[in-house]
């Protein structure tokens, strides 16, 4: 069998080898990306741009966010900009990218500002 039909072989079985060495394929699992979301770094990360109505509201939402992400153990990069424009961005860097993971945390960031909201 040809090299290059064994690393197609490989790749398609979710390895890809490189010289001696092997390491998993990231696969893009199909997500739902939730409302108020959308797809960054060309679909390997989530984000949600927010404005804030004052500095302290922006750093109250980080630390909401932070006690829901350490309940999941899994946790997003905040950037806030400015004194009240609020990024949050989430993707696996495990697996190079986007896992249900991301999902489900996106989707439970949403229902906690949600709820802050009163909506």
């Amino acid at each position: 069998m040809s090299d290059l039909r064994k690393r197609s072989m490989a790749v398609a079985c979710g390895v890809m080898r490189v010289g001696t060495r092997e390491r998993e394929v990231a696969r893009r699992p199909v997500i739902k990306v939730p409302p108020g979301w959308r797809l960054d770094r060309g679909g390997k990360s989530l984000s949600m741009r927010l404005e804030t109505s004052d500095f302290l509201e922006a750093l109250d939402i980080i630390n909401d966010v932070a006690r829901l992400a350490e309940e999941m153990q899994h946790h997003p990069d905040f950037h806030l900009e400015r004194w009240n424009r609020l990024r949050i961005t989430t993707w696996s860097h495990d697996a190079g990218g986007l896992t249900k993971r991301d999902e489900r945390l996106a989707a439970r960031i949403s229902r906690l500002l949600g709820e802050r909201n009163g909506l």
